[in-house]
């Protein structure tokens, strides 16, 4: 984000290739933004002009009002709540409502939520109640070369 021949770079690799710019989703973590707002604000705000969108990777170290703050600086597309408070979520409360409230603040500021390292359906099941918008994680599919995601439910 800081490097200012980097926008400039992605927009002639999109023309190059005659892609939409909506066809890409770029991901900053979330203390990398904090670290470079103004910066990040730029960036972001360049990938907007090329109809790009953008995922802020919530930390788990920054908590839910940490975020809160960035969501009112950088027009983001998605919040990506930290894999850390996933594993084992159905028994870990503290989890649950750090999840919840994350979710909350950014669908609040009308900001899509994805939940990452989604391993167990007792995970998903939460993460449905709670409402958010997508989830990813070897509960789907694990890393591969081609997609054979098998919804049938046996993940043994």
């Amino acid at each position: 984000m800081t490097d200012k021949t980097l926008l400039p770079w992605i927009s002639e690799a999109i023309k190059a290739v005659r892609l939409a710019g909506d066809g890409l989703i770029f991901e900053v973590r979330e203390a990398s933004a904090a670290d470079n707002l103004r910066e990040a604000k730029e960036f972001v705000n360049g990938l907007k002009e090329l109809r790009c969108r953008f995922v802020l990777n919530h930390s788990p170290s920054g908590s839910g009002p940490a975020t809160l703050a960035y969501l009112k600086h950088l027009p983001i597309d998605y919040l990506k709540i930290n894999g850390s408070l996933m594993p084992g979520l159905a028994a870990k409360p503290e989890n649950q409502e750090m999840v919840k409230l994350v979710h909350e603040t950014a669908r609040v500021a009308k900001i899509a939520t994805v939940a990452e390292c989604v391993e167990d359906a007792a995970t998903l099941a939460l993460l449905w109640q709670y409402g958010l918008d997508y989830a990813q994680g070897y509960y789907f599919q694990k890393p591969g070369e081609t997609l054979t995601c098998d919804f049938s439910g046996d993940h043994a």
